[in-house]
């Protein structure tokens, strides 16, 4: 019987290159802490956060220009760990991950946790949880038009629902039984 694939990218990818839709099973390896990552109803201070490592691949430089183009001050921080960074998600209108290649990202969910809209380019997980409006392509213009959108008109849904599979105990132990079935197929 043929077995769902999570991850469209690559499973496609799998696919073009001749491997059986039926033998293709992408199981998350990650999660997260619903107990940090949690509405907590704090002061919005920023319109836009980006949440992330000063690579290359995290495309930081769209994020800074979007955030020009919108007339945003732009303040560089450092979080000490996984509490501070859901305090600065809550405190933010719209988390932007403009990355060109994640595994996760896990950011997207923790901003989803944290019921703060997120706009992300279509890598790792992204096209799976996010609604196709909030998907970016690799540009300032695309950015900015669609955290316009957001800051205009906030989506009044509860985003934390798309986060809760995610959460770390029923993550874990779907991981381990999942790879479990791999091994006694």
């Amino acid at each position: 019987s043929a077995v769902r694939v999570i991850n469209g990218q690559v499973g496609k990818w799998l696919v073009d290159r001749g491997i059986s839709e039926s033998k293709i099973k992408l199981v998350p390896a990650f999660y997260i802490d619903l107990e940090i990552f949690k509405p907590m109803n704090l002061e919005k201070k920023y319109d836009m956060i980006f949440v992330g490592r000063r690579a290359r691949n995290k495309g930081i430089e769209l994020f800074e220009k979007a955030g020009r183009d919108l007339k945003t001050l732009i303040v560089d921080g450092w979080a000490r760990d996984s509490h501070d960074v859901a305090q600065l998600i809550n405190q933010s209108r719209i988390l932007v991950m403009p990355s060109y290649n994640e595994g996760g990202p896990r950011v997207v969910l923790e901003a989803l946790a944290c019921n703060v809209p997120v706009l992300a380019t279509p890598v790792g997980i992204v096209p799976e949880v996010l609604p196709k409006e909030w998907i970016i392509d690799w540009s300032v213009d695309d950015i900015v038009a669609k955290a316009r959108r957001i800051l205009e008109n906030p989506p009044m849904t509860n985003l934390r629902a798309i986060a809760e599979p995610f959460e770390k105990k029923a993550a874990i132990k779907n991981y381990a039984e999942e790879i479990i079935k791999v091994i006694h197929f």
